[in-house]
């Protein structure tokens, strides 16, 4: 998993005391104080959070995680470089001074973080659902700057009980190197879809029980790994069939199925034609 420093990237010129997070690069000048409170825009894919105490949070696709204490978070991983993920700082002394129709709660808003252990997932409603809408039809550069606007209506629905939250999902830790083996296993599955693939076989090449590949690579993924190996053969299979002329049975045996048989009851059930029909349609 990419790992991704929750350092202060950039102030948000249209929201004084918002900071967009990630990144290697600091922009200099002041950087909010560790007591800030920590946002999660999940637009898609997964996300996972380091905490303190050896937890890990997670933030699924069209999801909003916060967290009370951001200074006290270890570095997230994530897959797609972080590509999917927003992640905002905010500086509780500065945005108190905004104009508000009511000045913020704070103290309602930390008894609600401190009653989920720190972290909580807003709950999906409407406004959550219509925040990430207008998020798709955005220009990638301006979502972040929309996501810091949103922060001050979002701590006001908080502080007054116009928004619910939930216990974040907690998963479970798995260290630096369980999560690099993990990542090696899946990277040799895609280069080696022609194999006999199997758990045992793959725990043993890369040192590891069984066991804890199939539930990190659950967690790292989101599927599990026969899950992940089928979907991909398939696709590779049908890659294969729109851009060669190959035999299906040559096409089957290069995505790991020994017989025609076997490929086309999986190719129909994944893509609802044969694998023949598939081919015909692509012309």
């Amino acid at each position: 998993m990419k790992k991704t420093s929750l350092q202060p990237n950039s102030a948000c010129a249209c929201c004084p005391g918002v900071w967009v997070l990630g990144g290697d690069t600091v922009s200099p000048g002041p950087s909010p104080p560790g007591d800030s409170l920590g946002l999660v825009f999940c637009r898609e894919g997964r996300l996972q959070i380091d905490l303190p105490g050896g937890r890990a949070a997670q933030v699924g696709e069209k999801n909003v995680l916060l967290l009370g204490r951001w200074g006290e978070a270890q570095p997230c991983s994530t897959e797609a470089d972080g590509a999917g993920c927003i992640l905002l700082a905010v500086d509780r002394s500065r945005v108190a001074d905004r104009p508000l129709p009511a000045p913020l709660d704070w103290a309602a808003i930390d008894d609600l973080l401190e009653a989920r252990g720190g972290c909580a997932a807003l709950e999906r409603d409407g406004w959550t659902a219509a925040l990430f809408q207008v998020l798709a039809r955005l220009p990638a550069g301006e979502q972040a700057d929309y996501c810091a606007f949103k922060v001050l209506e979002l701590l006001y629905l908080l502080s007054h009980q116009g928004l619910s939250v939930s216990a974040a999902p907690w998963a479970a830790y798995y260290d630096s190197r369980q999560i690099q083996v993990t990542r090696q296993v899946h990277d040799y599955m895609l280069s080696h879809l022609e194999e006999h693939l199997t758990i045992p076989d793959l725990s043993s090449r890369f040192h590891v029980s069984p066991t804890l590949l199939k539930s990190c690579f659950s967690q790292l993924y989101g599927c599990p790994l026969h899950s992940c190996l089928r979907q991909h053969r398939l696709r590779r299979g049908a890659e294969l069939l729109r851009s060669t002329s190959l035999p299906i049975a040559e096409v089957a045996a290069q995505v790991g199925y020994g017989s025609v048989s076997q490929f086309g009851a999986a190719f129909r059930q994944e893509f609802g034609v044969s694998p023949s029909q598939y081919r015909k349609n692509s012309d």
